[in-house]
């Protein structure tokens, strides 16, 4: 979980040769198209939706997400003061298959504690991108409600099986 070169710190420095690298897919990735996600409105991060083209012959996944640590350096600090991006990396490492709720698959995680850059590369569960003004349904509320309850429910043992996750109190 550390940060190394040639790693991207933002959506526009994604490449085919990282993507090949990290993703490994049975025919090689010959382009991508890498676009925001959730307006651009992420105040402590970058998302990205990153759609994959390969050769002929088996493909990997049709899109993943890219999510990366602000690159407002204001807003990592604010973020890595209070560990968001360090939580976010080690329960993809650490802890994700043990939640009881559906995660993304992480097939890539970088973490620099000293920069508080962070890069994942997800799944795409393609989901819909709540808008924050106009809220979710009463169906939407309720699942995402079930899934916060799981999670809320395995927090209280993993606080004290895991000493990087914080307690919100």
């Amino acid at each position: 979980m550390t940060d190394a070169p040639g790693i991207p710190r933002r959506s526009s420095e994604i490449n085919l040769s990282w993507l090949n690298q990290v993703l490994s897919p049975p025919t090689p990735i010959v382009n991508y198209q890498s676009d925001i996600i959730g307006g651009g409105a992420g105040v402590l991060g970058e998302l990205s939706r990153v759609k994959l083209t390969y050769a002929e012959g088996e493909p990997g996944p049709a899109s993943v997400v890219a999510k990366f640590a602000s690159p407002v350096p204001e807003a990592r600090q604010l973020a890595g003061g209070l560990g968001l991006y360090e939580m976010e990396s080690r329960f993809y490492a650490e802890i994700n298959d043990q939640v009881g709720i559906t995660i993304p698959t992480c097939y890539f995680n970088s973490f620099d504690a000293e920069t508080q850059y962070s890069t994942l590369l997800l799944s795409d569960v393609q989901g819909k991108v709540a808008d924050q003004v106009e809220g979710c349904s009463a169906d939407q509320a309720a699942v995402a409600l079930r899934n916060i309850a799981r999670v809320h429910a395995y927090g209280t043992v993993a606080i004290s099986q895991n000493p990087w996750l914080r307690e919100w109190t």
